[in-house]
C-alpha cells in the first residue's frame, strides 16, 4: 500500500495549525467565559435591584397596613413587633411622622441623615423610603383635623438589603473568579502553543543536525576519495601544458583541463572545510583584526568600509570568523548587475558587535518574498554557475558556534544586506 507524499509545504502548513489551534481555541473559551460570567453578574446585579425594590414595598405595604388596621395611633411596642418580624429581611427602622415632623412613634436606630424628601434613595448603607400615609378618620384624635391644617403624616422605613448584597458579593466574586480562569486558560495555552514551537524547533535542529551529519560523512569519504586522483590528474596536466607549444589548440585544452581540476580541488576543500569538526580557538581579539584577516584576499579599494570606534575586545576564534566573513565578502563581489562599491560595517550596536555587509546586486528576489531567505544558508544551495553552494553554510556554522546568527534581508532600494550579529562574551554552542 502506497502513501500519499506530504509535500513540506504542506507539513508546515499543518505544523502552523497544530501550533495556533491550542492558542486560538483558548482565546475562544476564555472570551466565552469572561462573556458569560459578566453577563450573569450583569443579570445578577437586575435581580438584586429588583430584589431590594420589591423588599421596600413590602416593607412599606406592611406598614401602611398596620396603619390602617389600628384603631389609636401606632405605640412603640407595635413597630418593635413589626421590627423584629422582618429584621432578618434587612428591615431596621421603621417610624410614623407628624405633619410637624415630631416623631408619633418608631422602632430601631435612623442614620443620621435630614434628608425626609418623598421618594426612595440610597443613605449610607441603607435604603430609605419616605411616603405620605393614607388619611383615616377612625381616630378620635383628631388626627384628621391636623391633616386638614398642617399637611399629611409620613411613613419612614429604613432597610438594608442584605440578600441583595450578597447576591451582588457573589456574583462579583464568581465574575473575577472566571477572569482568572480566563487568563489561566489563556497563559496555559499560550505556553502549551510555546512549547509545540520550541518543539518543533528543537526538532527541526535535530534533524537537521542528523542530516548535516549523514551528509558531511558522505562529502568527507567523497573528497578524500577524490583528492589523490584529482592530485595526479592536476599534475600530469600540468606537465602536458608545460610540454605543448604556445598557442596551439592542444595546449588551451590542457589548460582548460588545469583550470577544472583545479575547480573540483576547490570544492573538495570546502567540502572538508564544512564537514571538519573541532572546537572554536577563542582569545581576546579586537574586531578590526577580524575584518583586516577578511580583506586580505580581495583588493584594498573592493569595499567601502566603515568601522565604528571602541569595539574593545572579544572572545573570537579570528581565523574561522574571518572565514565566514569573507564568504559574505565574497558574495558581494560576486553579485550580477552591481550598481555601487559593496559596503561593509563593523560595530557595536545594543551591546552586541555587529559585522555587516551591503551589496549593490539585484537583491534577494523572491526568496524573501516566498519567506524563503533562510534556504540561502543550506548546503549546496546557489544560483552561481560554477559556485558550490557552501560558502553561507559555512559562514552560518562558525557564527551559530560562537552563539550567535547571520541573516540576509533586502534593504530600501538596491542589494542584499548580510549581518553577522554575535553576543558579548558567548562561549562556542556546538562543534563544527
Amino acid at each position: 500500500m502506497r502513501f500519499p507524499r506530504i509535500s513540506p509545504a504542506r507539513s508546515a502548513q499543518r505544523a502552523l495549525v497544530y501550533r495556533r489551534a491550542p492558542l486560538v481555541l483558548g482565546v475562544i473559551a476564555a472570551a466565552a467565559l469572561l462573556g458569560t460570567a459578566w453577563w450573569l453578574r450583569r443579570s445578577v446585579n437586575e435581580v438584586s435591584d429588583t430584589v431590594t425594590e420589591g423588599l421596600g414595598e413590602r416593607f412599606a405595604s406592611t406598614s401602611e397596613a398596620l396603619w390602617r388596621y389600628l384603631r389609636m395611633a401606632p405605640t412603640p411596642n407595635d413597630l418593635d413587633f413589626l421590627l423584629r418580624d422582618f429584621e432578618d429581611a434587612g428591615l431596621r427602622y421603621v417610624a410614623y411622622v407628624n405633619p410637624d415632623l415630631s416623631v408619633m412613634a418608631a422602632a430601631g436606630l435612623p442614620l443620621p441623615s435630614p434628608d425626609l424628601r418623598f421618594g426612595v434613595r440610597a443613605v449610607g448603607s441603607r435604603i430609605r423610603i419616605v411616603r405620605a400615609l393614607p388619611v383615616t378618620r377612625r381616630w378620635d384624635l383628631g388626627l384628621g383635623r391636623t391633616l386638614r391644617r398642617g399637611g399629611p403624616f409620613l411613613l419612614i422605613i429604613e432597610y438594608q438589603p442584605t440578600a441583595a448584597e450578597s447576591l451582588r458579593k457573589q456574583a462579583s466574586t464568581m465574575a473575577w473568579a472566571a477572569s482568572g480562569a480566563a487568563l489561566l486558560l489563556l497563559l496555559l495555552a499560550f505556553l502549551y502553543s510555546r512549547s509545540f514551537s520550541l518543539r518543533q524547533a528543537l526538532e527541526i535542529k535535530v534533524e537537521k543536525e542528523a542530516h548535516l551529519a549523514r551528509l558531511g560523512e558522505a562529502a568527507s569519504v567523497l573528497a578524500h576519495e577524490l583528492r589523490n586522483p584529482l592530485a595526479s590528474l592536476k599534475g600530469h596536466a600540468q606537465l602536458l601544458v608545460e610540454h605543448l607549444d604556445e598557442g596551439s589548440r592542444q595546449r588551451t585544452k590542457a589548460e582548460l583541463v588545469v583550470e577544472e581540476a583545479g575547480r573540483i580541488e576547490r570544492l573538495t576543500d570546502d567540502l572538508l572545510t564544512f564537514v571538519r569538526s573541532g572546537t572554536l580557538r577563542r582569545v581576546p581579539t579586537e574586531p578590526q583584526d577580524v575584518l583586516r584577516v577578511a580583506l586580505r584576499a580581495f583588493d584594498a579599494e573592493a569595499f567601502r568600509v566603515e568601522l565604528a570606534d571602541d569595539l574593545g575586545l572579544w572572545h573570537l576564534d579570528a581565523e574561522r570568523l574571518a572565514g565566514a566573513l569573507e564568504n559574505l565578502l565574497r558574495n558581494a563581489l560576486e553579485v550580477e548587475d552591481a550598481q555601487g562599491v559593496p559596503e561593509v560595517f563593523v560595530g557595536v550596536i545594543d551591546q552586541r558587535l555587529r559585522f555587516a555587509v551591503r551589496d549593490f546586486g539585484a537583491g534577494l528576489g523572491d526568496l524573501e518574498a516566498k519567506g524563503l531567505v533562510d534556504a540561502l544558508f543550506e548546503p549546496f544551495h546557489t544560483s552561481k554557475i560554477h559556485g558550490t553552494g557552501l560558502g553561507l553554510a559555512m559562514a552560518r556554522r562558525v557564527v551559530e558556534a560562537h552563539g550567535g546568527t547571520v541573516s540576509a534581508r533586502s534593504p530600501i532600494g538596491r542589494g542584499a544586506h548580510f549581518e553577522i550579529v554575535l553576543p558579548p562574551n558567548a562561549r562556542a554552542i556546538l562543534d563544527v
